[in-house]
């Protein structure tokens, strides 16, 4: 991966990835792919810079610029799956879960125009505790 370091204090490094603006995908794969470092404390991702900050508390400087100079975001594995997030991600979804999800979306709405105001907030604060969703 192509990179350009745009600040470097003791224990902080600030890239630039020479990618351009990065999506919601990309910074969930680079948050991947560092998750393996036990010394980096806090990783923040600039998606409409292409940007990357490391926060990290031990010396492991070169082993993050030789990470990211063997990086491939297409082949970032997550963490106990054998399969990538872009192979994920590009996977449909099957007939019989997008009919679920539907059910469920016009429960929803049957009983927001159905129900009273104060038994609609009850109904939605119920889903929320018991941790319900729609498929």
């Amino acid at each position: 991966m192509q990179f350009s370091i745009q600040y470097e204090t003791e224990g902080y490094l600030r890239i630039r990835l020479n990618s351009g603006k990065l999506s919601e995908a990309d910074e969930e794969i680079l948050h991947y792919a560092f998750e393996n470092f036990d010394s980096i404390d806090r990783i923040q991702v600039f998606k409409s810079t292409g940007g990357l900050a490391l926060h990290f508390h031990q010396d492991i400087r070169d082993q993050i610029i030789q990470h990211l100079n063997h990086l491939d975001l297409n082949d970032v594995q997550i963490p106990g799956n054998p399969i990538t997030l872009k192979e994920i991600q590009s996977r449909k979804i099957s007939p019989a879960v997008k009919r679920k999800i539907r059910k469920g979306m016009i429960l929803e709405m049957c009983s927001d125009l159905v129900l009273p105001t104060p038994l609609q907030a009850a109904y939605h604060l119920y889903k929320i505790a018991t941790l319900k969703d729609f498929a």
